[in-house]
Parts: structure tokens; C-alpha cells; sequence
């Protein structure tokens, strides 16, 4: 869309709200081709080699605002079920790609989790005996490192969001070019819009 903006002289106004940055492509693609509007679009940042990978293009999409007590203890148990998972699976040499497991499963147990998981990917039994072993763990440290990473979110979002005002600012010879906020934060996690004219 930003893409459209800058090199299609009859397109006047923008607004972007960003969304699903996790799927963003990484690289200077987009340069090439206008069929891409990835990560870094900007100079600026292209040049000082700055990346976001995977991981924190993923971190990028969290709403820590619409965070409540049930929704953070449900996202705490599922990370500290797959943080005690890899464990397993380091334990035997293994290194399956879980994927997305259905929401009831975490309702269950540990032992439940792993034992849907061991079906699922036809994995070594003795996984589910020794998930008994683990269930023990505390998970509260994962509280704290999953709270410290939230955090990051935002920082994160910002610089995706600068690097698109910051392409549009080095691109757009004669206009206007915006940050605003378009919503409450609880009304839309994605509460920011780049709007530009010409």
C-alpha cells in the first residue's frame, strides 16, 4: 500500500494501520519489486543494517493492553508447557515443529498436553511418563520472562511504524506526512495510522 502511494503519482492520500506485522518479509525486496511492502522499507534503517527477524516481528502483534488475569494465566501456562516440552525433546535429540495446539488441550495438565502432542506427531511414549517427571516446575519464572518480552511489543511495533513514516518522508517530495492515533489501545491493539498526502 505505501509502496502504491510513493510511485503512483494519481494515488493522493494514505492511511495505513498496520497489521499482522509477523508477516511482514525481511529484506530490501520491496526495493526491487513493488510487491512487497517488508521490513525495512526505509533507507535509513536499510542502511544502518537494521533487521527484526521471525521472532520479533511475531512480538510485534502482542496486545498486551486487552491482557486480563484469565487471559495471561492461559498464555503463561501454554508457553511454560512448551518451554517443559522442549526440555523433553532436548532430553531425547528431538526437534519437531509442535505448531498450534487446540485450546483445550492446555485446560488438562501437562501430562494431558504431551500426551495430545505424542499422538499428534507420533513421538517416542516415554515422553508421556516423563512429563509427570516436570509437571513440577514453577511457572512463575515464566511469568516474569513472558511479561519482560510483552513489554518489548511496543518498542517493537515503533520501529516498524517509524520505518514507514521514515520512507514516506525520504520519498514524498511535496506533502504531508502523519503519525496518529485513530483508536483507544483498548479498542484496537493496532491503534496508529500513518496517514500522508499529496
Amino acid at each position: 500500500m505505501i509502496s502504491h502511494f510513493l510511485y503512483r503519482e494519481n494515488v493522493k492520500l494514505l492511511v495505513n494501520v498496520g497489521c499482522c506485522y509477523n508477516l511482514l518479509s525481511q529484506g530490501i525486496s520491496w526495493f526491487l519489486s513493488l510487491k512487497s511492502d517488508g521490513f525495512p522499507m526505509s533507507h535509513c534503517f536499510r542502511k544502518r543494517g537494521i533487521q527484526l527477524d521471525q521472532d520479533l516481528r511475531q512480538l510485534a502483534v502482542q496486545a498486551t493492553s486487552r491482557w486480563t488475569t484469565d487471559s495471561l494465566e492461559s498464555t503463561t501456562r501454554k508457553h511454560f508447557y512448551r518451554a517443559l516440552l522442549q526440555v523433553l525433546f532436548d532430553r531425547h535429540g528431538l526437534d519437531p515443529v509442535v505448531g498450534r495446539m487446540p485450546p483445550g488441550v492446555y485446560r488438562k495438565g501437562f501430562g494431558s498436553y504431551v500426551r495430545k502432542v505424542v499422538e499428534r506427531l507420533q513421538l517416542p511414549s516415554e515422553l508421556i511418563d516423563e512429563a509427570e517427571l516436570l509437571s513440577d516446575y514453577n511457572d512463575q519464572r515464566v511469568l516474569a520472562a513472558l511479561c519482560m518480552r510483552a513489554m518489548c511489543s511496543a518498542v517493537i511495533e515503533t520501529l516498524i511504524l517509524l520505518d514507514r513514516w521514515l520512507v514516506i518522508q525520504e520519498n514524498l517530495k511535496e506533502g504531508y506526512v502523519g503519525l496518529h492515533r485513530i483508536f483507544d489501545a483498548e479498542t484496537s491493539p493496532r491503534c496508529w495510522a500513518i496517514v500522508a498526502a499529496r
